[in-house]
């Protein structure tokens, strides 16, 4: 299957230079950007099933300095659906 929507982000960055966490962190970030994925269900039995997907969403950022990026971030899911 393929997905596509929109996701609320809420983050914030930290720097972090030589194994040492400085105190600079970027304004909090709290946006709704656009998301997308697809995914693969496998249904083994009537009640059980395999479901593996990947998802992907984009967001704007500013450094500790203020420098602007765009950033991509993903996830990919593996799950058992047992249905009772």
């Amino acid at each position: 299957y393929l997905k596509a929507g929109v996701a609320q982000i809420k983050k914030t960055l930290s720097t972090k230079q030589s194994d040492v966490l400085l105190n600079n962190e970027t304004a909090p970030i709290d946006s709704v950007s656009p998301s997308y994925g697809g995914g693969l269900k496998i249904s083994l039995t009537d009640s059980f099933g395999l479901k593996v997907s990947y998802d992907a969403w984009r967001t704007e950022s500013k450094d500790s300095y203020g420098n602007k990026s765009n950033v991509e971030d993903s996830s990919v899911r593996v799950g058992l659906t047992w249905m009772l």
